[in-house]
């Protein structure tokens, strides 16, 4: 969770002016690998082989910011505000800014077999699942006012910028290995 508040007032006898600037940024990441496997190995008698692996990495983000600027005086009163709010978040990026291999996954899930003798009377299951789950919120406001006996100018702006990127590599592969059924 990420906020910013920012508050400018400004009361002057003949001009008063205020500027207002409030912004919050949040960048979050995760690279994971999840592994379930065999390797090397001899299984006998076994009534059922079941390997699971689960990759739910979750990422919740919630940002915001707010800014707000008074301006007033006896002639002129101005007031300026701007309010912004950026969410960044990533499951199995790179920051393509900082890596030469940009956008490729780094997250793994899987379940495998490697140069290994299974015997079973049942079933040989391999799941690899990728649940990956990313909830962001992103919120900015604004407010200017600008009150004065002549002129008064109020100016304001706000803005928003969200990026969710997942990529999570699901393999499931038997390598060099035999199913055999048991006796």
């Amino acid at each position: 969770r990420a906020a910013a508040a920012s508050l400018a007032a400004t009361f002057g006898g003949t001009k008063g002016v205020a500027i207002s600037g409030g912004g919050a940024i949040s960048t979050n990441q995760i690279l994971n690998r999840t592994n379930a496997y065999i390797d090397g190995s001899k299984v006998s008698n076994a009534a059922d082989v079941d390997l699971n692996a689960a990759n739910e990495a979750t990422i919740t983000a919630i940002v915001g910011a707010v800014s707000i600027a008074l301006g007033g005086g006896g002639t002129t009163g101005v007031g300026a505000s701007i309010g912004f709010s950026v969410v960044a978040n990533r499951v199995g990026w790179y920051d393509e800014s900082k890596s030469d291999d940009a956008g490729i996954s780094l997250s793994q899930v899987q379940a495998y077999i490697n140069d290994s003798d299974i015997a079973t009377t049942g079933d040989l299951r391999l799941d690899a699942d990728a649940n990956s789950k990313i909830d962001a919120l992103a919120l900015a406001g604004s407010a200017a006012v600008g009150a004065g006996g002549t002129a008064g100018v109020g100016l304001s702006g706000a803005g928003v910028s969200t990026q969710n990127k997942i990529a999570t590599e699901a393999i499931k592969p038997v390598f060099f290995s035999s199913k055999k059924n048991a006796i």
